[in-house]
């Protein structure tokens, strides 16, 4: 790195400012196109620079969700950060600016006597599950966990999902949430 010249270190610093400013999908794939064309005249720095753009985001949910459909997608509303803008708090999907390998956790909350058993999924298809399930206790909440590496394609999307019809109920007032960023 210590070969970059002056007009190199301006592109790479202009470009994760298009990058900040534009950093919805749509907008990636025009700076991939710049990317591409600039690799040209700057090979190898332009590449160099788009390693260090960061992209990770922290979601919660505010509402309580109760009696979910089956397969239902769980909408984590509440958006506390969103690095790269990947994700999207209408659809509760988060989708790969860049390839590589990401990780995600995500955490629910019940009541006694209820039950919320999710999976994330990559692309639709199920990667690891959430199994929060009150019904033994007789007093108190149920709080469980998981976490998930995967490898992603630009444009794959990861998401949040009620496994079958276990989708009871869920805590809202952030006490349920779902996170994560490029490793």
């Amino acid at each position: 790195m210590s070969n970059m010249n002056f007009e190199t270190v301006s592109a790479c610093i202009h470009l994760e400012i298009m990058l900040f400013i534009y950093g919805d999908c749509t907008s990636i794939f025009l700076i991939n196109q710049l990317k591409f064309f600039l690799h040209y005249l700057m090979y190898p720095f332009v590449s160099v620079c788009f390693l260090f753009v960061d992209i990770a985001f922290q979601s919660s949910l505010t509402k309580h969700l109760q009696n979910m459909n089956n397969e239902e997608t769980v909408i984590f509303d509440k958006v506390s950060l969103n690095e790269g803008n990947a994700y999207n708090q209408r659809t509760g999907e988060f989708t790969a600016a860049v390839e590589g390998v990401y990780s995600f956790s995500w955490k629910m909350f019940t009541s006694r006597g209820k039950y919320f058993i999710t999976h994330i999924v990559h692309n639709g298809n199920p990667i690891a599950y959430n199994h929060c399930d009150g019904r033994g206790i007789s007093v108190g909440h149920v709080s469980s966990s998981n976490q998930a590496n995967i490898k992603m394609k630009r444009g794959d999307k990861v998401w949040i999902k009620t496994r079958k019809g276990d989708g009871l109920f869920a805590h809202g007032g952030n006490w349920c949430d779902f996170s994560g960023y490029k490793i």
